[in-house]
């Protein structure tokens, strides 16, 4: 195979100096770094003067709420579920192609060469259509990626602690698949896609524990231990989660555990409510828990102990969630909300820099995939991102990582290589015509809108429903509310 080399650019990463070197790729991985690596390469893009860096790593993201982003504001995540629920028909195979792939466009455009899809939902009709075109998607763009069909046995309103409310109000439920329909559908799945592919990975993805039986869960675990797979999924978004887990008398993580599903092959995205408890137990197992800083604030869930985290030793990744949480792809911003709004309390020694925060991307992210992902060493996958020199003032790495993730935040993003693969060139993806990709994304995103408005009613008949439901559990008291990070 030919050797490429990106010459004369400083690297950027925080495990190694700032430097001006040469990376040499072979066969999709990085395989020198040093002076004068060029000599031995086939192919040389000249990065005089550039930086590059490592691709950074999205660990949770959900391609399927690309097409409803920017759909609706200022709304609690049980009352956002219901839109996102109710909104609409179920995505089809061409939506679903579509959505990933302007996901993998603005990701790759912005940095990020690696990124984990919660989803599909196995339940969707038509499942290995959806699968596979999402799968198609990014393996189109040119996209690291690594899917986690979404699966769950109990429906999202019984998760919901209406008790609360006065009146005995009920929300429509829908069909509930069996723990074995789900698991044999995953396992197909696996058994399909798993190590079938370069640059995917695959994962068992149960919503999470308290939309799923124990059943579900200990399946899951088993199915993982015997194909060898991760498993991925939510934990303790929100404050009404940690409310119903506490009046059913559910320590979940001791749950978990007893089932088997904590292990250092499993990630948990959010975990805004865990307990000082939670923490310690996660980190003893050797979990990672991805933290989502813009989707929390957006839907008002509050802010996840990431310094409590750090201190007891507990993995932690970034990840953007799904665009209709967000509305952006860029991990840059991840990583920048990150670094900030921790600093609202605690103090000054404590508060996390712009360069831990890249860390948790590009280490906490390998982590949680389990791949030679970002860094720029020898052995590692050759996932890297060029920089224009241009706008970027400063010159030491410190200084220069500062004004990337407060300032720059990928605007100056050049060329992008994923797997010795040039994916991004003068900033635009070479992979796919864009113009078109959007212009049918406008159409089916006008189509999703459309069809939420007829369905308005419906889903604003179920949100009146649940009206003071915040309010109510606001009020209710849990067993972290002394932490001065927990609120």
């Amino acid at each position: 195979m030919a050797r490429l080399a990106v010459a004369g650019g400083y690297l950027v990463d925080p495990g190694l100096p700032l430097e001006r070197l040469d990376v040499l790729i072979e066969e999709g991985r990085i395989r020198d770094i040093g002076p004068g690596m060029a000599r031995f390469a086939d192919r040389v893009i000249p990065a005089e003067g550039s930086f590059v860096m490592p691709g950074l790593v999205n660990a949770h993201t959900h391609s399927a709420h690309t097409l409803a982003r920017g759909l609706v504001d200022a709304l609690p995540l049980d009352q956002w579920m219901l839109y996102m629920s109710y909104r609409s028909s179920p995505l089809t195979p061409r939506e679903s192609y579509v959505a990933a792939a302007v996901t993998a466009v603005e990701s790759l455009q912005t940095g990020t060469t690696t990124l984990l899809d919660h989803g599909p939902r196995v339940t969707l009709e038509g499942f290995d259509e959806h699968v596979e075109a999402v799968i198609q998607a990014y393996r189109d763009v040119g996209v690291r990626a690594a899917v986690a069909p979404l699966y769950s046995d109990i429906d999202y309103p019984q998760t919901l602690p209406l008790h609360l409310l006065p009146g005995g109000h009920v929300l429509p439920k829908g069909p509930a698949p069996s723990a074995n329909e789900l698991l044999a559908t995953a396992r197909r799945f696996l058994e399909r896609w798993h190590g079938r592919q370069d640059g995917l990975t695959c994962l068992l993805g149960p919503t999470a524990p308290e939309r799923c039986t124990e059943e579900l869960l200990r399946g899951s675990a088993e199915l993982a231990r015997e194909l060898g797979v991760g498993v991925h999924s939510h934990l303790l978004e929100a404050r009404y989660q940690r409310v119903v887990l506490e009046a059913t008398g559910r320590p979940v993580i001791e749950s978990l555990e007893r089932l088997s599903v904590v292990g250092p092959g499993t990630s948990f995205a959010h975990g805004v409510w865990l307990t000082r408890e939670d923490v310690v137990r996660l980190a003893d197992a050797g979990a990672v828990l991805v933290h989502n800083p813009v989707s929390n604030l957006k839907l008002g869930s509050g802010v996840a102990p990431l310094r409590e985290m750090l201190q007891a030793g507990l993995n932690v990744a970034l990840g953007t969630d799904g665009a209709a949480a967000n509305d952006s792809h860029s991990m840059f911003e991840v990583m920048k909300h990150a670094a900030l709004i921790h600093r609202l309390s605690g103090p000054q020694h404590e508060w996390p820099t712009a360069e831990d925060a890249l860390r948790l991307c590009l280490q906490g992210g390998a982590r949680v995939l389990g791949l030679p992902l970002g860094s720029l060493r020898p052995g590692a996958l050759a996932d890297l991102v060029v920089l224009r020199p241009e706008r970027l003032l400063r010159t030491t790495k410190t200084q220069l990582i500062n004004e990337l993730i407060f300032g720059d935040l990928g605007a100056s993003v050049e060329m992008v290589v994923v797997g010795g693969e040039v994916v991004v060139q003068a900033g635009r993806v070479t992979t796919v015509d864009g113009d078109a990709l959007y212009r049918e994304a406008k159409i089916l995103a006008q189509e999703r809108a459309d069809d939420l408005e007829r369905r308005r009613p419906l889903v604003e008949d179920m949100v009146a429903t649940l009206a003071g439901l915040d309010e109510a559990v606001r009020r209710t008291p849990v067993a972290l509310e002394e932490s001065r990070l927990w609120r």
